[in-house]
């Protein structure tokens, strides 16, 4: 589980975080809801749709990284993100893809004492991640465990009733199917 790592991170004040995972979507909502929505500004943001709230005080973020520059452009919004709210969070997905541009090494690197100093987080959601010498001292890298045979079980029982709902065809699943 990621929660006591997370917390530990927290606590500690690191800027800088990469999540090693598969299922990025999954990984923002576990990692949201660890933290008090009322209280935590959070947001997200990707190289297509730029900046998003996900609780309603990311709303803040969402204006900060949108104040200068295009939002959809990770030097942009690497630089825009040194005026993160105290104690946010920031999901940057893929980010990864873009770790060649000196720039944004160099905004990575600019952003490790900005953020500690205020206690808001960049996490970096990425499958697999090759840091450059430059930031592979500042980035704390943790990976999301794959789910275990109890937790697929749940996914695999969700999924069926849900099938069975939306299409009223009742189907038998093996005992292969269930975790024992």
């Amino acid at each position: 589980s990621l929660a006591p790592q997370l917390a530990a991170i927290r606590r500690t004040s690191a800027p800088l975080l990469c999540i090693q995972t598969i299922d990025a979507p999954h990984t923002v909502t576990t990692v949201s809801a660890l933290f008090p929505a009322d209280k935590t500004p959070i947001a997200q943001w990707d190289v297509v749709r730029g900046i998003t709230p996900i609780t309603q005080s990311g709303s803040e973020i969402v204006a900060v990284v949108n104040s200068k520059g295009d939002a959809t452009n990770p030097v942009a919004m690497l630089k825009n993100a040194a005026q993160l709210p105290a104690k946010s969070l920031l999901f940057a997905h893929n980010l990864h893809l873009f770790m060649n541009q000196p720039g944004v090494v160099q905004a990575l690197a600019n952003l490790r004492d900005v953020l500690k100093a205020t206690g808001a987080t960049l996490i970096l959601l990425s499958p697999s991640i090759m840091l450059t010498a430059e930031i592979r001292q500042d980035v704390i890298v943790l990976e999301e465990p794959l789910p275990n045979a109890v937790a697929l079980a749940k996914v695999v029982a969700h999924e069926h009733t849900n099938f069975t709902k939306s299409t009223g065809v009742t189907l038998k699943l093996s005992d292969e199917s269930h975790a024992k």
